[in-house]
């Protein structure tokens, strides 16, 4: 289904963006000093992302000044044992509970522009309307400054 400008946004319910900067998360440094957020957790996707490797990496690291970056999606971890598991679990809770996430609902044709080691976003659910549809736009690459 396409909108034409004067359509768009109506009849949408909910799906408000959430974000959360690490210096602003209330369980960070907790999290980050977990031995365990700084092993290498295997990191897969499903068939309908067109990405058949995985990859190993981390969920916290460190920036050139010691302070916490983070590199995590909440639907690709495939934890190695059950102290990976449980790390999930504490980290899931930990975003859910946290009392300074933004949670904003954007303009239509709006988009946000953020570092993802320093940001954690998402959204929350749209309410189901069959005569809507919507689409998910990735872009991916590589930035380099000269």
């Amino acid at each position: 289904m396409a909108f034409n400008d004067k359509d768009r946004g109506k009849n949408v319910e909910g799906g408000e963006t959430a974000m959360l900067h690490l210096d602003d998360w209330e369980y960070c440094e907790e999290l980050f000093d977990d031995p365990v957020g700084k092993q290498n957790f295997l990191w897969g996707s499903p068939k309908s992302k067109n990405v058949d490797y995985k990859v190993e990496h981390p969920i916290f690291s460190e920036d050139k000044d010691g302070k916490p970056q983070i590199s995590y999606i909440d639907q690709f971890p495939e934890p190695k044992n059950m102290s990976q598991g449980n790390f999930l679990q504490k980290l899931s809770d930990c975003l859910e509970e946290s009392k300074n996430k933004v949670i904003t609902k954007l303009p239509v044709g709006s988009a946000v522009v953020a570092n993802n080691y320093f940001w954690l976003h998402g959204r929350k659910p749209f309410k189901e309307n069959k005569d809507l549809s919507r689409e998910l736009l990735r872009i991916r690459g590589s930035f380099f400054k000269n």
